[in-house]
């Protein structure tokens, strides 16, 4: 699974090195939108972590400028601010899920990522399949 992680903190983007480690991951990180998109751009991703609040391109610019790129792109959003206006925002723009930093521990993206994949795993049911 590659992982794009976006964040204007190098201690962030340096948990996710440390945290999702090969060979089950594959990070790729940027510091800032313009440099997320053009790295989408170059190799497509599974799942992407944008921080919200980040200088220049903010997360929901980004988020925007990712889904343009790659529109079935499953995006996380993260916080560490009391930005609740800009998270059901960036839900609305299609971002799938907000985790909140600081992390708690490791296990904290590694449950994010769990929920993605069973999301992934559920299936919509066809109209035959539906209970009567």
């Amino acid at each position: 699974m590659r992982i794009l992680v976006v964040d204007d903190e190098q201690p962030t983007r340096d948990f996710f090195l440390r945290v999702l480690t090969p060979p089950e991951f594959q990070v790729v990180t940027a510091s800032n939108g313009a440099d997320a998109v053009e790295l989408l751009k170059a190799c497509p991703c599974s799942l992407a972590f944008v921080d919200i609040v980040m200088p220049g391109m903010d997360g929901l610019e980004t988020l925007k400028s990712l889904l343009k790129v790659q529109p079935q792109l499953p995006v996380i959003m993260m916080t560490g601010y009391a930005v609740e206006d800009n998270v059901i925002l960036a839900l609305h723009l299609g971002a799938i899920d907000v985790v909140y930093k600081p992390f708690e521990d490791d296990n904290h993206v590694l449950t994010a990522i769990q929920q993605f994949q069973k999301r992934q795993q559920l299936k919509p049911l066809n109209e035959k399949d539906k209970p009567a």
